[in-house]
């Protein structure tokens, strides 16, 4: 979860009360355009840096994770923003620069935040398409390992199969551990004949005497099948 807490939120508003205070205490002889120029800065600023110090780092009910490789991002462009924003007021109200142009360099520091806030999203946006593309690759390999477990319960469950075929089940079965997704054609038909062979071994399993030379034969096949798709990753 990413949602601030009440506690959060009366911070936060604290710490902009006091800051208004101040400003209606110590800035008040500053002209109008300037004084509200500064104070919405100076707000600005803080909120930024604030809620991104007290909002967690990582939403754990987020499975794609879209916002860790931007993390760095976030704090390097609030941090710079909210530093170069208080600094270039504090330097322009003792130099006296005229008011349009305090407010055109605080409009540009506030473009090159957005800016930021635009490439982070873009980086997110594109964490989100990989998790998805990988997920897709996933779903042949997880339906044969679901058909594989089955096959494990059946010979588990059925009478007469002897040791050797249960050994070779499980050999088959570690590999699949080091198969990886892939978005290669050829594995994913690879993927799919090891599928059909598991299922095709499982109904023979019901009747092993009159099909122990078939279950041999269908095993080895799905072996030679797994040592070619291990050798396959990628594009």
């Amino acid at each position: 979860m990413k949602q601030l807490s009440l506690l959060n939120w009366i911070v936060g508003a604290v710490g902009e009360a006091i800051i208004i205070l101040c400003f209606f205490m110590f800035f008040a002889n500053l002209p109008d355009e300037i004084f509200w120029l500064d104070l919405v800065v100076t707000s600005v600023a803080y909120a930024l840096v604030y809620f991104r110090a007290v909002r967690p780092m990582v939403n754990l009910d987020d499975r794609a994770q879209r916002e860790v490789p931007i993390i760095g991002l976030s704090f390097a462009a609030t941090g710079f923003y909210a530093g170069a924003a208080i600094l270039a007021m504090i330097v322009m109200q003792l130099a006296e620069v005229e008011f349009k142009y305090q407010i055109l360099i605080q409009i540009l520091l506030a473009f090159f935040l957005l800016l930021s806030f635009m490439v982070g999203a873009r980086v997110s946006t594109k964490t989100v398409e990989v998790f998805n593309h990988e997920q897709k690759l996933q779903v042949e390999l997880d339906r044969l390992r679901r058909e594989v477990r089955h096959l494990d319960r059946t010979i588990a469950m059925t009478p007469g199969i002897p040791g050797l075929v249960k050994g070779r089940v499980g050999e088959f079965s570690s590999q699949l551990r080091y198969m990886s997704p892939s978005n290669s054609i050829e594995a994913g038909d690879l993927d799919r004949e090891m599928i059909e062979k598991v299922k095709r071994i499982n109904s023979l399993c019901s009747d092993y005497e009159a099909n122990a030379e078939a279950i041999d034969r269908a095993l080895s096949e799905i072996m030679h099948i797994a040592a070619e798709r291990k050798s396959i990753y990628s594009n």
